[in-house]
């Protein structure tokens, strides 16, 4: 237990390396920067809120924002960056309608083709370095050369990206001219937003169900998924360091009738932190878990939430389920350092 405790606490409490990215997202974001190289791939980071440096993200919260420290120094201005703050900025801003899911680890792969001019075009995205197993979260198509628009062809099922929320690695697109003949080049870039699972763990399929409904603007369908990924992982992770001491039948019921949820954030895991001197979860994170909690009560035994949930409050509760996801991975060395051993 005190080696597992001691690789949290030495886990990158440094600052960031100072050439830790090299990306810059004014370069990144600029239309016509460097338009022959765009066919690479952008991983996930987030932006530094006083330089615009581009600090990567590795699917993974700095240990030490757990261990009280909110701010690190930033790689290129060294002015201090706060990864709460950072993080849900991007989130309500979600740019392109896709940044929001970078924190989920989302990758964009983007690159440059032509389309046949007179026939339907077939692309498949695994020929331009999309993974086969990857979930393909969207794709949006930005035309180089004017006077047409790029259509994509759905077949019987127009409304299936919505519904499924989900997109095919086949796309097939044809380009349709404002002026007849098509007198351009019809040349466009695709950006390709794509993130392969670590595994099938229930918490982390929730946390992506409730980012996609974020990115679509239901805003109410978020609450349910995102407060089920703090309440798996953390009842998993407890109901493992209770059978120590009691059958498993026993404990079910006493995580089921007892120590429900609510008691579990807000009393067992404190004082079990506590005793294991272990970083006890932020009070401001664990108000906001509490809200998207009682949001999640009302929805579900009353049908509506007290109040219609705004992007911005909304953001805000989705940030913490993800913060609170990575704490409880984060102290996993303390109850289970078994389980430790395979993140999400």
């Amino acid at each position: 237990m005190a080696d597992a405790a001691a690789r949290v606490h030495d886990s990158d409490l440094r600052p960031f390396p100072r050439h830790c990215c090299n990306l810059d997202l004014q370069y990144l974001l600029s239309p016509l920067a460097s338009m022959e190289n765009w066919n690479k791939e952008w991983l996930p980071h987030v932006e530094c809120p006083n330089c615009n440096f581009a600090v990567p993200f590795q699917n993974e919260i700095p240990v030490g924002y757990f261990h009280g420290r909110q701010t690190e120094p930033c790689g290129r201005c060294g002015k201090p960056f706060d990864w709460w703050g950072s993080i849900l900025k991007g989130i309500k801003e979600n740019f392109m309608m896709t940044r929001a899911l970078v924190v989920i680890g989302a990758r964009s792969t983007l690159f440059k083709v032509v389309l046949d001019s007179e026939n339907l075009t077939k692309i498949n995205l695994t020929d331009h370095g999309v993974p086969a197993d990857a979930k393909i979260l969207s794709v949006d198509y930005t035309p180089q050369t004017p006077m047409w628009y790029p259509t994509e062809i759905l077949g019987n099922r127009p409304f299936k990206y919505r519904r499924e929320r989900l997109v095919s690695h086949i796309l097939e697109l044809y380009p349709w001219p404002v002026e007849t003949p098509l007198k351009a080049v019809p040349e466009m870039v695709v950006n390709a937003v794509w993130l392969v699972p670590v595994n099938d763990d229930e918490s982390w399929t929730n946390l992506l169900d409730a980012f996609i409904y974020y990115i679509h603007d239901e805003y109410q369908s978020v609450i349910i998924p995102a407060n089920t990924a703090v309440e798996c992982a953390l009842g998993k992770l407890l109901g493992g360091w209770l059978t120590r001491v009691a059958s498993k039948d026993y404990v079910e019921n006493f995580l089921k009738d007892g120590a429900t949820y609510g008691h579990q954030l807000n009393v067992l895991l404190p004082a079990l932190l506590t005793c294991l001197n272990g970083p006890v979860l932020r009070d401001d994170l664990r108000g906001l878990l509490n809200r998207l909690r009682t949001l999640r009560n009302k929805i579900v035994h009353e049908g509506t939430p007290p109040v219609k949930i705004s992007k911005d409050d909304c953001a805000e509760v989705l940030c913490a389920a993800l913060f609170g996801v990575h704490y409880v991975q984060l102290i996993k060395p303390y109850l289970d350092p078994v389980a430790a051993q395979s993140d999400f």
